[in-house]
Parts: C-alpha cells; structure tokens; sequence
C-alpha cells in the first residue's frame, strides 16, 4: 500500500530481539545493546557509555528506516533516527549506496557490502538476502546456504520462514524450514506467522512491548488466508482450522483464543485452538484477549469480558500496561493507574508513554521529560522529543537540531548535530510532527 494522501503513516522496523522470544527458538548469545546514531549524514554506533563502537560511514542501518514518501532523503534519515532502536546483534545490516552487508562490533564488514537487500540474523544464524531480484538466506560468512528463488522472503522465526512467489497484487505464500525444505506449500494468498510478527511488534515504544512479545501470543499456530478467508495451520503445516474466517490484520492466537467472524457485516465471536466457538459471536466489535480480558462492544455499551464471556469491568479510557502501570485519561490530561484501577500518579500531565525502566516520558507545556513510578520529575521538561528507556538504559531526545542519549539520571552520554531535526515541526507535545505540507503521525 503506498498512501497518497497528506496523512502518512511511518513504517518503521527495527533489528533488537526481545528475549521472550529467544527461548522459542534456538538460544543466541545476546550482546551488549547497541545505539544507532547520525554524524555528518552517515550511520553508525555507539555503546551505553558514548563511545563509538561502529564508525559512521553508512547510508543505512540496520533497517532503522522510515517509508514516508515525498520527503528528503536527510529528512527521511532524521526520522529514522527518532524511530529507531537500540540492537543486540552481534552482525548488523549496512548499507553504502545501492548495496548492503554485515558489519561486526569489531567495525569490520564481516558480509561485504554486495546485497541488494538483507534482512537479519535470528538465532537460527541465517538472514534473508536479496542478490539479482531473488530473495535466499545467507549464513554469517556471507554464502548462501538456501539460494536465492523466492520473489520475496521474511527472516526466520521460530525455524521457520515466510517465503513469496509471484509479485504484484497477488503472490502466493509459503513456510520453509532452515534446511530450504517446504513445510508449507506456497499456496497461499497470504501467512501471518506470529514468531516473526512478534519480533517486528514489540519494537516501539514499551506499552507495545507487553502487548506484542512472544508471551502474549500464542504461537503454535500460523494463520493462512485463502481465498480471502482465514484459516489456521501447525508448525508442521498441517491445516488445523480450516480456511472459513474473516481476515484479520493481526491473526495470531492470544490466550488460547482468538475474535472471529464468520461473514463481513456478523457479530464477533472467539473460538478455541480446533476452531470451535468458546465464546459465541454476539459482539458488534471485540479485541483479542490481553492478560485474561478483551474488550468489546455491543450497541453503546462497550467494556472488558473474561474468558467465559462475562462483562466484568465497564471500559476504562486507558493504555497498555507496562511495568505494572499504564496511562489514563482524565479531563483532558494523562496520569498512571495500577492493575487494580487506582490511580496512583494523577492526571497532569499533557501527554505521556508507558513506563520503561522505571521512567516514562511526559509533556508539560510543549516539553517533554521524565518521571519515575511514584510521579516525580526525575528530568525536567526541557526536551522537542523524548524516546523510552525501553533497551540498554538511554533514551534518545532532541532538542532542535541536537539529538543525544541520555541516561535514567538526565546525564548526557552522546551529543550530535542532525540538521533536518529543526524542520520537523512539532504539534504541542510531539503527537503530530509536520514535515513541510505532510502531516506524519507517529514520531516521538
């Protein structure tokens, strides 16, 4: 989908791998986090302390990229910067002009720069890559241990990868394992493999992170549309539930459960893992289920209901929970809730995120800053932008054209100068950034 009008949508992925989903894949040694950064237009790296690990001299990292169309190359780079985040990988994606490879934490290009495309390396120690209009996977030398011969192909996940034939509106889609074996035929309009989707989600901000990591899906079962309905198969590609669903965006299992329909226009309902209604369609509209409750909505009525269907907490106006709070609105401003409801630091602020590493970013007055779990102001609103402590212990701001990591006490441990960083102009409170005549949603 490439979107024409002035609203765009910033498509963002990142190459950090949340440890839940480790222990359901081959284990990987995981290094220390990484933290991308711009000097002088170029990409490079830096450790927890400010030193520079990986020499800026690169186009691109790592998939650190934003797809926004009409804007400049340095201003798509600018982007890019506030949206990325830090990464544990010992090999990480480069790219120089039109090719990309592999550099270690050494600094060393250990895949040289001779790729069209790369994807990353999981625990499986193999890479989706792209070389002559054909996508293959490489080992860590750079070979390719499964040649190129798919029109597409996503990373491994949980041993096994999505893979695509045919291009344009209707390719066909697949399941191989890491032996290039086909576990699943390519047959398929379409697959939402939730070991992948679970590493590309829970990259973002932290209240995303409890919402889309590997824990909160169930990941034994691989969604399949064909003929625009949506069915279930194993890991072994066996057809579980036949094809006979709506299609949904997000198809993974959650808790044993998922929110079908059976027609476009019927009621939602939830079936179990054999495809068999748990909870019979009756709602106009539902959620999936997230620690034990899904939200739904019948006529005007709207709230949360069990795993047995039951309306047991009328709908609260409020974010994820993470680190055991989550945001709420009232009266027009933002405070934190706990699990029980209770409103533990009020409703003052003009915005705020999750909590993440004991801090969350809030906005006063058109800066944003940061307080701790009990509502004080650790670092004072002084900031254009503020990111999350969601990985390494700093948290990329901005102020102007300067972006720096900072530390959970406010210390500044890396300071650079990104130009296109001025033009981003700002609604109150970051919520809507304006580049030129294009209004972006989605950045800091």
């Amino acid at each position: 989908m490439r979107p024409q009008a002035l609203l765009l949508v910033i498509l963002v992925t990142t190459i950090a791998f949340p440890s839940s989903l480790r222990s359901q894949s081959n284990a990987a040694e995981e290094f220390e986090p990484l933290f991308p950064i711009v000097k002088d237009g170029k990409w490079g790296l830096i450790n927890r302390t400010g030193r520079i690990v990986v020499t800026p001299r690169f186009d691109e990292l790592g998939r650190q990229s934003a797809n926004v169309f009409g804007t400049s190359p340095k201003t798509l780079q600018a982007i890019a910067l506030l949206e990325s985040r830090p990464t544990s990988d010992e090999l990480i994606g480069v790219r120089s002009g039109k090719q990309w490879g592999f550099v270690n934490r050494d600094d060393s290009m250990t895949v040289a720069a001779s790729l069209a495309a790369v994807g990353w390396f999981g625990p499986e120690g193999l890479a989706a890559a792209e070389r002559g209009g054909k996508w293959g996977f490489i080992d860590r030398t750079g070979r390719f241990v499964i040649e190129p011969q798919f029109d597409y192909a996503y990373n491994f996940a949980c041993g096994l990868a999505h893979v695509q034939k045919g291009r344009g509106r209707n390719p066909k889609s697949g399941l191989i394992d890491t032996s290039g074996r086909f576990v699943l035929a390519v047959t398929f309009d379409s697959i939402w493999e939730p070991c992948y989707w679970a590493l590309t989600y829970s990259h973002g901000y932290p209240e995303r992170t409890a919402r889309y990591n590997a824990t909160a899906y169930d990941t034994d079962l691989i969604g399949v549309v064909a003929g625009g309905q949506m069915g279930y198969v194993n890991r072994q590609g066996d057809i579980v539930i036949e094809p006979k669903f709506v299609e949904q965006t997000d198809m993974a299992f959650r808790e044993g459960l998922k929110r079908v329909r059976l027609k476009p226009g019927d009621k939602d309902g939830y079936i179990d893992r054999t495809g068999r209604f748990e909870i019979p369609p009756q709602f106009d509209s539902a959620s999936d289920f997230f620690e034990g409750r899904a939200l739904v909505r019948t006529g005007t009525r709207s709230g949360y209901i069990d795993k047995t269907g039951k309306l047991v907490e009328e709908q609260l106006r409020h974010g994820d929970f993470s680190d055991g709070l989550a945001t709420i609105q009232q009266a027009g401003k933002v405070g934190f809730i706990d699990r029980s409801g209770k409103v533990v630091i009020e409703a003052r602020f003009n915005a705020a995120r999750g909590f993440a590493e004991g801090r969350a970013a809030v906005c006063l007055e058109g800066r944003w800053g940061f307080i701790d779990r009990t509502g004080t102001v650790v670092i004072e609103p002084q900031f254009d932008r503020a990111g999350d402590f969601n990985g390494g212990g700093l948290a990329l701001v901005t102020r102007g054209a300067r972006a720096s990591y900072i530390a959970p006490t406010g210390a500044v441990v890396f300071t650079t100068e990104v130009p296109a960083l001025d033009v981003l102009r700002r609604a109150p409170c970051g919520s809507v950034t304006v580049v030129g005549k294009e209004d972006v949603t989605g950045v800091l």
